[in-house]
């Protein structure tokens, strides 16, 4: 997966400073998306320390809860916007690249198959090819930063 990784990035040209960016973000959510398994240690250990709850450290843990759900919600807006807008641009210079080599080709291929089957077959493609392209990145991404984190 790291291959297809490094391809999508080297294949994208000035588009991997959003999914470079995309990466940084992600890590930073997957970071928050650990806080409230902090909030509930934090009340475990109370819980078992036989300690009562003051009212203070029921603002934390709530700050905790608060605070990580917001800074995930921005972060994770951040992560999308960034993957797929760049996504967008490259299949789109993609698409591009494919119609100027279609321009090349004999008149005979087109006769001989419908313009309406090409046009269907490279927009579906190439729409296919973001959709899952992407998600993978995003899925590999995720499993990443998920494994760092835990191991630390």
């Amino acid at each position: 997966m790291l291959k297809v990784i490094k391809r999508v990035l080297r294949l994208s040209g000035d588009l991997s400073k959003r999914i470079y960016a995309s990466f940084v973000f992600s890590f930073i959510d997957s970071i928050m998306a650990m806080f409230p398994v902090g909030a509930v240690f934090y009340t475990l250990t109370k819980i078992q320390n036989n300690k009562a709850f003051a009212g203070n450290d029921w603002l934390v843990i709530f700050g905790i809860l608060i605070i990580s759900l917001v800074v995930r919600m921005v972060f994770k807006y951040l992560v999308y916007s960034f993957q797929s807008t760049a996504g967008f641009e490259f299949v789109s210079r993609e698409r591009i690249t494919l119609g100027d080599k279609l321009r090349n080709v004999g008149m005979g291929f087109f006769h001989e198959r419908n313009m309406g089957d090409i046009t269907t077959t490279v927009t579906t493609e190439t729409r296919f090819v973001k959709g899952i392209l992407f998600s993978k990145i995003q899925f590999q991404n995720h499993y990443m930063n998920e494994s760092v984190l835990f191991r630390v």
